[in-house]
Formats: C-alpha cells, structure tokens, sequence
C-alpha cells in the first residue's frame, strides 16, 4: 500500500518533462518554467515523483500549468474548479481526450498556442520547439498585464534543429521529397515567419 505524502502542498504548480528521458523531445520548455516560477509558481516533475505524490499535489493545487500531451492527462487529479493551463506543443492541436476530461470535469481552461515547429513534427514521437509566440504574448498581457516578454535565447532554436537531425536522420520516418512535406514546410514557415496561410495562398493562386 502507498504511504500517505505528507510534504508542502502549492497552490499553482507548473508540472514539467524537461527531465524527462524518454518519448519526444521538447526543445524550450524551461522558458516557460522560468517565467512561471517567477510568478509564483512550484515547478514540479511528475517523472520523479511517486503516484501519491503527484496525486496530493495535483489535487491540492488552485491553479495548474502543463504542455499538451501525456503530461496533460494529470489534470484528472485535479480539483474541479482548478484553473487549467495548456501550452500547445503542435500548433493550436489539443488532444480529444485532454478536451473531454476538461470539459467533464468544468475545469476553467486555456490552451495556449506556443509551438514553433517549422520543421516536420509528430503528435507521438519526434522533435517540439516551444516559443513565445504572440499568442504567448496575449495571454502575459491579458493574465499580468505585462506588455513586453522576455526574448528567447536563440540557442534553442539550435538544439531544436540538432535533435530533429539527430532524431530522424536513420530513420524513414518521413520522405523528405514528398509533396506532403514540402507542403506541410511552407506552410509553417508561412505561419511563423509571415503570418499568412501558405494553403490558403495555393488556393488563391487557383482561382
């Protein structure tokens, strides 16, 4: 049977993977770290917490902050009227699952675009970069009135792209000569670097 946890309960917590060894790879997650621990916030890895623990923790907290994916599925331990952040690692993408329980258990949630893939990525496997992106900057502003964000050392878009070649370069995970892929890279890149809809410009263009 599982001991009772009996350690400090926090009332916003920012449940992290950085630590974590296995399953995709999250490039810039410690940005956001930073940013809500000097908010208040208890920055907090579930892989190197025991179920109790992380159970106590989750429950006792008024506020919770996560990345989109397994690490999100915590929120089933949660109060139901905790407020829910979730920093989306794959554009405006939150799992159907992630949005049932939300819904299911009347969590007051937000999903926050942060994601800056503009190589190829994969919901399951693979290589994320999270960014301050605008609609990061929206939520600052809109959550704590701060009007500037804090820039992003450019040394995490070099690992992004290090881990992604290091990730699928013996693999055959993708073709990078697909029409698919080229299409799916030009519009991100249109997306994140012009704030256009590359698809929508094809379909322009066809007219």
């Amino acid at each position: 049977s599982h001991k009772k946890y009996t350690g400090n309960a926090y009332k916003k917590i920012f449940l992290s993977r950085s630590k974590c060894k296995t399953g995709y790879k999250l490039i810039g997650e410690e940005y956001f770290e930073k940013f809500f621990e000097e908010h208040g916030f208890k920055v907090l890895y579930p892989d190197e917490m025991s179920m109790t623990e992380k159970v106590f923790l989750i429950s006792s907290a008024d506020e919770v902050v996560a990345t989109s994916g397994t690490i999100s599925h915590y929120s089933l331990f949660a109060k139901k009227d905790c407020k829910f952040i979730i920093l989306g690692r794959n554009f405006n993408y939150c799992p159907i699952s992630q949005i049932i329980v939300n819904t299911v258990k009347g969590y007051d949630y937000r999903l926050i675009d942060c994601s800056y893939n503009f190589l190829f990525s994969d919901l399951y496997s693979g290589v994320s970069l999270l960014y301050p992106t605008k609609y990061w900057a929206e939520y600052v502003k809109d959550t704590y009135n701060e009007l500037e964000i804090a820039p992003m050392d450019s040394s995490y878009i070099f690992e992004y792209i290090k881990y992604f070649y290091q990730f699928y370069k013996n693999t055959d995970l993708f073709n990078f000569q697909s029409e698919s892929f080229v299409r799916d890279f030009f519009k991100r890149c249109g997306r994140l670097f012009f704030d256009e809809d590359f698809i929508s410009l094809i379909n322009d263009k066809n007219k």
